[in-house]
């Protein structure tokens, strides 16, 4: 056990600090609504200064809070969906899964929603302008925290994304090659059922059939299963949810080598 949470390099620290940042967003939204139902004149005065009353002043006070409280919901979701890009959920609940990848969202929700609303019920601090002001505000922020937090192609254990994220955690850039577009360079072979790391990799080095193409179109082509050898490192961390993503008997109909033996080209 302790070999396979090793596997998920940096997740724990990723998914820790975007809680962390998550939890500051809604406590500057809960200080926001404070300073707007207080009628504690001493904390306002401490805030303001003599000009407690002053609307402008108050009004600065509320953009910068929420400004910051969108900094962190932000921040969060990208620290967020990058540990999903390493560690995805397994669940195969269809509304599980929306919730966990689309988290950063749901906070933005929480940390803006409520400050809303009761905005909209009224506040004697805020004249109609800056009200109205703050309205637009609020508002915008919202939906630019919502739109950089959403997730726009979550990932599956063991899908391109998945993978590709695993590689460039678990190996220096110079192990592995890219194309032109920044994709993973990945190899694989007719009969075989793995994808390989490296073209010099000894179960295919002398294969006549060897392709070389991204991880999602190894994928597509039935090799989804990591190489025992170029591949160790995300080997087992993969296995379980390849095999669910695609079962052996519908990668290929072709016979599969045995792991640790070589492939031949077919008999002529």
């Amino acid at each position: 056990m302790a070999e396979k949470k090793e596997l998920y390099k940096g997740v724990k620290g990723l998914r820790l600090g975007a809680v962390i940042l998550w939890i500051l967003a809604i406590a500057c939204e809960v200080a926001a609504i404070y300073l707007l139902l207080t009628t504690n004149e001493t904390v306002l005065y401490k805030l303001l200064g003599a000009g407690y009353n002053d609307t402008n002043a108050l009004l600065y006070w509320f953009i910068g809070i929420l400004v910051v409280d969108a900094i962190f919901c932000i921040v969060g979701a990208l620290l967020w969906k990058k540990a999903n890009r390493i560690k995805p959920s397994k669940s195969t609940n269809k509304v599980v899964k929306f919730f966990w990848d689309q988290l950063g969202v749901i906070v933005c929700i929480i940390a803006f929603v409520p400050f809303g609303i009761l905005l909209i019920l009224g506040t004697d601090k805020l004249d109609a302008k800056a009200k109205k002001t703050l309205l637009v505000i609020v508002a915008l922020l919202l939906v630019g925290s919502s739109a950089a937090s959403v997730d726009y192609n979550p990932v599956s254990p063991g899908d391109s994304q998945n993978v590709e994220a695993l590689i460039k955690s678990h190996y220096s850039p110079d192990e592995y090659e890219v194309d032109e577009n920044g994709d993973i360079i990945v190899y694989w072979t007719q009969y075989g059922k793995s994808m390989h790391l490296d073209g010099e990799c000894y179960y295919i080095a002398d294969s006549s059939t060897k392709t070389s193409g991204t991880v999602a179109e190894a994928i597509e082509a039935g090799k989804a299963d990591p190489c025992d050898n170029c591949m160790s490192e995300i080997k087992e961390i993969n296995k379980e949810e390849l095999d669910q993503m695609a079962p052996l008997d519908e990668l290929t109909e072709a016979p599969a080598d045995a792991e640790g033996t070589v492939e031949e080209a077919p008999a002529e």
